[in-house]
Parts: C-alpha cells; sequence; structure tokens
C-alpha cells in the first residue's frame, strides 16, 4: 500500500530537521576545534607573532634561541634586528615576542604556550613592567583586559589561579565554545577574509607590519599637541596604579612561578625594565618608586636572576607618550640592550646546580643599573 503523502510529508520533514541539526552541530564541533587550534583565530597578534617565530626557527633550526617577553613597550622598543648586530654566525636567534598588555600573568600563560607549541628557548628576557606589579581585581590588572574568547582551555588552567572569579570565566568561556559560529564570527572572518569586515573590526592591520623577528614599529604624528594627548591618555590609563600604587600578592606570586616554571625547563632567566621618559616618571610618587626598588633589589636576590634597568636611558622625544618608544629610537636602544642586557646576561654562567640555581656575573656585569 502507498504511504498516506501527508505522512511521507511530515516523516521527510522530520528527517530534514534531523540532518538539518545534526549539520550544525557538527559544524560548530568543527569550528570550536579551529579555534581551540588555531591562535591566529583567537589571539591575532600572538598567531601573528608564532608564525614569524616558526619561520625564523626553520630557517636557523640549529641556532639556540633567545625570546625577549615583554607588554607593547618591548614590542615597539625592541628591535632584534639590531641587538646582536655583526655578531658571529653562531650567534643565537634573537626573536621579540612581546605583546600588548602582557604582565607577569600572562607571561606565565605563554610559557605555556611556547610548550605547547614545542618551542624550547635556552634564554629568555622578560620585562618587569613596574605598574604591573600592582593588580587590583575591578580596577587595574591584567583580568581587567584579558579577553576569555581569546584564551583556549590550556590557558584557562594556567591563569585561573589568578583570576578574581575563575568559576565566572570559566562559563563565559563554555558559553563562547557552545556557538562558535556567532560568538567568534568576527575572528574567523578576519582569520579567513578579513577584507570582508569593515575597518573597524578588523584585526589583521598593525599585526601586518610586524618584521620577521617579532618588532613592530611604533609611527605616529609627533607633533607637540599629538604628543600632549598621548600622554594625558596614558595617564589617565594608569591613574589606577598610579594613585594607590603598592605590590600586590598576585603579581608577585605570578612573577614567582614564572621563574620557577622556566627553571623547571632549563630556561635561563634575566629581567629588565623598559625605557620611560621623564614626564612619565614623574607621575610615580617617591613611596612608588621606593617600594618598586626594593621590591626588584629583593626579587633580585631571592630569585637568582639578574634585573636590568634600562628606565632612564632614553629622552622624552624617543617616545610617542612617554613610555612607547617611536620607530626610529628603537635601533639604537636596541643596540644598546644589546651590549648592557643580552650580552652580559648571555655571559652568565651557571656555577652549581640546575640552570638557574646559581649564577656567577663576568667582570664589570651588573644587573641593576
Amino acid at each position: 500500500a502507498l504511504m498516506d503523502p501527508k505522512k511521507l510529508s511530515s516523516r521527510r520533514g522530520r528527517a530534514a530537521l534531523c540532518w538539518a541539526g545534526v549539520t550544525l552541530v557538527a559544524v560548530q564541533a568543527i569550528l570550536a576545534i579551529t579555534i581551540e587550534l588555531s591562535p591566529a583565530v583567537r589571539d591575532p597578534e600572538f598567531g601573528a607573532k608564532l608564525s614569524r617565530l616558526k619561520e625564523q626557527l626553520a630557517a636557523r633550526p640549529e641556532a639556540p634561541l633567545l625570546l625577549v617577553l615583554g607588554s607593547s613597550r618591548s614590542a615597539s622598543g625592541i628591535r632584534p634586528a639590531d641587538i646582536l648586530a655583526g655578531g658571529s654566525s653562531d650567534a643565537p636567534l634573537v626573536f621579540n615576542l612581546a605583546l600588548t598588555g602582557y604582565g607577569p600573568i600572562q607571561q606565565l600563560q605563554l610559557l605555556d604556550r611556547l610548550r605547547q607549541a614545542g618551542i624550547s628557548p635556552r634564554w629568555i628576557l622578560a620585562e618587569i613592567h613596574p605598574l604591573l606589579l600592582h593588580q587590583e581585581p575591578g580596577v587595574w590588572g591584567e583580568e581587567q583586559w584579558m579577553r576569555p574568547d581569546s584564551l583556549d582551555r590550556h590557558d584557562l588552567a594556567v591563569v585561573g589561579g589568578y583570576l578574581s572569579q575563575p568559576r565566572q570565566w570559566l562559563r563565559q568561556w563554555a558559553r563562547l565554545r557552545l556557538a562558535p559560529a556567532f560568538c567568534y564570527r568576527f575572528q574567523l572572518l578576519n582569520w579567513l577574509s578579513p577584507g570582508w569586515l569593515d575597518t573597524s573590526l578588523r584585526q589583521d592591520g598593525a599585526w601586518r607590519e610586524l618584521d620577521p623577528c617579532g618588532w613592530l614599529p611604533l609611527v605616529c604624528e609627533t607633533d607637540r599637541e599629538s604628543t600632549e594627548r598621548r600622554r594625558e591618555e596614558a595617564q589617565r590609563q594608569y591613574a589606577p596604579a598610579l594613585g594607590d600604587f603598592r605590590i600586590t600578592a598576585t603579581a608577585d606570586r605570578a612573577l614567582r612561578e614564572f621563574v620557577e616554571v622556566a627553571r623547571r625547563r632549563g630556561i635561563r632567566l634575566g629581567f629588565y625594565l623598559m625605557p620611560e621618559g621623564e614626564v612619565f616618571r614623574s607621575w610615580y610618587t617617591p613611596e612608588a618608586r621606593g617600594q618598586i626598588e626594593l621590591y626588584l633589589r629583593r626579587f633580585e636576590r631571592e630569585e637568582r636572576v639578574p634585573v636590568f634597568d634600562a628606565t632612564t636611558w632614553c629622552c622624552d622625544a624617543d617616545f610617542s607618550d612617554s613610555h612607547h618608544l617611536l620607530s626610529h629610537a628603537s635601533p639604537g636602544f636596541s643596540r644598546r640592550f644589546g651590549e648592557e642586557i643580552v650580552r652580559p646576561f648571555l655571559a652568565l654562567s651557571p656555577v652549581t646546580g640546575p640552570v638557574g640555581d646559581e649564577l656567577a656575573r663576568p667582570p664589570g656585569a651588573s644587573g641593576r643599573r
């Protein structure tokens, strides 16, 4: 007997809906996996730098790797091509892996990302941003500008212990991953076809200017009015830290865990402070400056790592806003960074125990300058 046309139509409709549902779930699952495995989608800045780092490693597979980690200060201020200029053919591969807004918490996260990517540096020079030694949930610190959509599950496991509400972050992250086609639509378009996006939504523009070794040149208007406007914006941005500065337990714990994890992986560590202009330095209270100096001396002594201080190396004309170096100033600073920080750091040698347990300084080398 022939099936009733209405029943046949109903059955076909249910089958179509079922297949549509299966297809939707499959697409969402594929996108979720793609986002998890592709840093370039969820975190374009890191993805762009990681891609260039892999290219450099492929070009010089035998060269030992020295990574420079830090914030946007280092990203625009340190040009690896000038650090060991004229060095021997067996000189280390120096790469600038500094990322916008990165302080001790996200640098710890970055160590784990490197492990996940199978990248094992022999040395790391990590920036200490003085004002990121103060981290106060809801007021100031990395938690304020970190984004759950830029993290993968490994990132969450690392930074979770430093978040004020880790469960809330986990729930928000899970919701994003349940509907990636919608929640990551701009990131996916930026990755697949950035030309389809309005310029205000594109995330690839700045990173296209990265040089092969990770330096991002900072070029902007340098007239007096523009510079003053950027200084005022910087002062507003840092006001929460400058107004009530103190070394907080969260930042200290993250920095010391960074040292512990790096040593466990056999990485030799050094730290440095980037230059600040005279205007920016005038915003610190004497009490804040005293706390920072005391903390860094104690940290250097207790963790047995060198801390190099380049705070006063540059004049205000070298900066866009009194703390980010302009592109014309980066080469000169980088050469001095190479001579007075990188070369002494590379000359440090382990005396006893695992890498980093005890360090002997070569004659004339000093951490705090």
